[in-house]
Parts: structure tokens; C-alpha cells; sequence
């Protein structure tokens, strides 16, 4: 069962306010499901908030464990597995989605913006209310320089939709799977 936005604010905001130690869960285990501390098997993520899979990036890469992209890993996934990418390979079924990012500003009807700092200003935030103004722009997420750079300058980074990476692009930045 995938997670929702707001249950994975709440969660990063459990793990990193002082809960108890046996409380914190794995990020890697929330984001993919992944019990195993030896292998990460990810076969269908369609990504979320980026700096919570730069956290299971970070996991991985303290702990070892090897990552095993086996279908649809997009957007934040992607950014997830170029941090991780001396642990990570992909299979021929693997499919890597790039794509502009959006980020999403919520404002009250006096113009102030709502910070996620409560409990309450992120169900306003997830779920704003009428005379609340919400405001999209976009960005350029960071894939890691050498993705990035291959993305954008060959027009790979759409502003609507997921690019597919191909077998061969695919290649030029991770390892295949043995």
C-alpha cells in the first residue's frame, strides 16, 4: 500500500521530533515497502516529496543495501536512486521517469503563506479551504548533475507528463542487474 503525502509529513515529523528510538521507522520501509536490511526491491513508485527519498538515499548508503529497480521508479524515485546509485542497478523491466517538478504554495485569504509547522496547516495545505489561494510553480529537480545535464540539454525533462528513460539511457548511469 502506497502512502499518502500527508501520512509521510506526519511520519518524517514523528521520526525526527525526538519519538522514541523503537518508534523510528526506516524510511526505506515507508517510501518502498522494503523489510529486508540487505536488498530494496522497487517495482512501481511513482515518487513523492524529493527530500524524503533524499532520506532513504542517505539509508542506503549507511547501511549497504543494495537496490534493485525492477519497474516504474519516477520523478523523486529517480532522484532516490542517482543518490544511491553505487548500490542500485536496473532490470530490463526497470522504467525510469524524469519530469519537471511542481511545488505547491497554499495561501490564507490575507495573503499569508501556510507553513507546514502543525498538524492543522497541513490538512489546510493537503486539502485547502474556499478563499485559500494555491499556487503552482515549477522546478527543476535534482537528478544529479550528469542526469540533469543529459535531460535538459536533449529536451528530457517535460513540464507536463513523465519522460521514459531509455534501455540504453538508462545504462549510462546505472549498472545493469546480474
Amino acid at each position: 500500500m502506497r502512502l499518502s503525502p500527508f501520512v509521510l509529513v506526519l511520519m518524517l515529523f514523528m521520526m525526527t521530533a525526538g519519538a522514541p528510538a523503537a518508534a523510528k521507522a526506516s524510511m526505506i520501509q515507508l517510501l518502498f515497502n522494503c523489510t529486508s536490511t540487505r536488498l530494496c526491491v522497487i517495482q512501481k513508485d511513482g515518487g513523492g516529496i524529493p527530500f524524503l527519498y533524499e532520506l532513504a538515499a542517505q539509508e542506503v548508503i549507511r547501511r549497504r543495501i543494495s537496490i534493485r529497480i525492477e519497474g516504474a521508479c519516477a520523478s523523486a524515485c529517480v532522484i532516490f536512486a542517482s543518490r544511491a546509485r553505487a548500490y542500485a542497478c536496473v532490470t530490463k523491466g526497470a522504467r525510469m521517469m524524469l519530469h519537471h517538478g511542481t511545488k505547491t504554495d497554499v495561501y490564507t485569504p490575507s495573503g499569508k503563506m501556510v507553513d507546514l509547522d502543525s498538524y492543522e496547516s497541513i490538512k489546510i495545505y493537503l486539502d485547502p479551504p474556499p478563499g485559500y489561494r494555491v499556487e503552482r510553480t515549477f522546478f527543476t529537480p535534482d537528478y544529479g548533475d550528469d542526469i540533469n545535464a543529459w535531460a535538459l540539454r536533449e529536451n528530457k525533462m517535460p513540464y507536463d507528463g513523465l519522460y521514459t528513460m531509455t534501455r540504453n539511457e538508462m545504462l549510462r548511469y546505472w549498472r545493469s542487474c546480474s
